[in-house]
């Protein structure tokens, strides 16, 4: 069932220039402390998902250190991927500010940590045990 409202129900008229300006000053006021806390917000929620990317990245690498013989922890090969994500994410941002469309950015972004951690897992030296 579709139900019709008529416009004149919201009151918009209602609404002067006066009420719209106290309205903005408000929101002037408020934005001082709210702005800083959104970012704050952002930031540890970016992070968060960054962590968890890096992590998930580091869960593949152990298969590749794995294929590749080395012995290396997951602390380690945590921190590898992390210095590898770093210049995808590089491009990435490049391209979000020529506001160029990447496709398949996702798999492009991980395709590219997975073999940078590949090249700079290779060049570690076997141990002699």
């Amino acid at each position: 069932v579709t139900d019709s409202y008529p416009y004149t129900l919201i009151d918009v008229a209602s609404f002067t220039k006066e009420d719209v300006q106290a309205l903005f000053q408000n929101f002037d006021s408020i934005s001082v402390i709210f702005l800083p806390i959104l970012f704050v917000i952002m930031y540890i929620f970016t992070a968060g998902i960054d962590f968890l990317e890096i992590t998930l990245l580091a869960a593949i690498g152990l298969i590749i250190v794995s294929s590749l013989g080395k012995n290396l922890r997951f602390g380690k090969i945590w921190r590898m991927m992390a210095y590898c994500v770093t210049l995808p994410t590089v491009f990435f941002m490049i391209m979000g500010f020529l506001k160029t469309a990447v496709p398949g950015a996702l798999l492009l972004h991980w395709g590219v940590s997975l073999i940078f951690l590949y090249l700079a897992v290779k060049e570690i030296p076997d141990t002699k045990i």
